[in-house]
């Protein structure tokens, strides 16, 4: 009888030929074995073919088949999912080889619903980037036994990056977590504010086994429309509704990711003084108060230079 793995890895693949190689190359030569991994491919026909390729030579592959986008796919990918814990590598990035082993290890010690570490931003070469930065959370030293996000929401002052992760399937099952379905960006923001309230322990690790490249010009964090942002608000606090003050913690830290939002909008180039995108600008500062943004550490000078001049 086989043994059940150890983790499931989810690829979520739509137009990243360049990149493909490379990804799953990382994924497949990790130092841990017991894993199971999960081809979501949507094509195109360069990228099944690759996919195809891959499952032929590693019986831990299994193909899923146009599931249709980025949030079916990893749900799709969950459903089938037999692995302990899950993690999801995006595939124009690539992970260094004792990433899973690593996080599977603390996982394994702590029982943990999360365990979180830092990653690195790569750049392909150029001679004005650096190869790689290291994001860590700086300042933050939570105990290795785990911790719950209230006690630590600064966690939220950065990217979701929710890549450089690994979650307990049952954590997830029992809770109901999926991703968004419809055609939407930034649903990794909805993800990792659901996983991270909803976990009784989350563990963190310090170092860096993820590589997020910044040089891919079709990544979905470029802001091709202005609602996204605001979309993604409006669903976060909607799942917050029901718990009342419980994370009453996170909310200045949701707060000032929220006025980056704003910030990200109107240096895409969308006008802000146009009646639609003023509307849900408006909408968005009613939840964060004056006093929370002149009183709460977390907010610098410019975020409430901004604030105060648009309200």
């Amino acid at each position: 009888m086989k043994s059940q793995p150890k983790v499931s890895v989810i690829l979520p693949i739509f137009d990243v030929e360049e990149y493909l190689h490379q990804c799953v190359d990382s994924v497949i030569n990790q130092t841990l074995e017991e894993m199971e991994i999960i081809l979501a491919t949507d094509g195109p026909e360069t990228c099944d073919k690759i996919c195809e390729e891959y499952a032929q030579k590693d019986s831990r592959i299994k193909i899923l088949s146009h599931p249709g986008n980025y949030g079916l796919a990893i749900n799709k990918g969950l459903e089938i999912a037999q692995g302990e814990y899950i993690g999801i590598v995006e595939t124009d990035d690539f992970i260094e080889p004792d990433m899973f082993k690593n996080l599977y290890g603390k996982a394994s010690q702590t029982q943990a619903d999360i365990v979180k570490s830092a990653y690195k931003e790569y750049y392909d070469s150029t001679k004005e980037t650096p190869e790689k930065t290291i994001l860590r959370m700086d300042g933050i030293e939570p105990p290795e036994n785990g911790f719950k996000i209230t006690e630590y929401p600064q966690i939220f002052l950065r990217h979701p990056s929710i890549w450089s992760a690994i979650y307990r399937k049952d954590f997830l099952v029992k809770n109901n977590i999926k991703f968004i379905e419809k055609r939407a960006s930034w649903i990794d923001n909805n993800f990792q504010i659901e996983t991270l309230c909803l976990a009784q322990k989350i563990v963190w690790d310090t170092n860096a086994y993820y590589n997020y490249r910044m040089t891919n010009p079709k990544a979905s964090s470029h802001l091709k429309d202005f609602n996204i942002p605001f979309d993604r608000s409006n669903e976060i606090h909607e799942f917050l509704k029901p718990y009342g003050q419980k994370f009453a913690p996170i909310l200045p830290y949701l707060h000032k990711r929220e006025i980056g939002y704003i910030s990200k909008v109107i240096d895409s180039g969308f006008d802000q003084k146009s009646p639609e995108v003023k509307a849900k600008i408006d909408k968005m500062l009613e939840r964060i108060s004056e006093h929370e943004v002149l009183e709460n550490d977390c907010f610098r000078q410019q975020e409430r230079d901004l604030y105060f001049s648009l309200k």
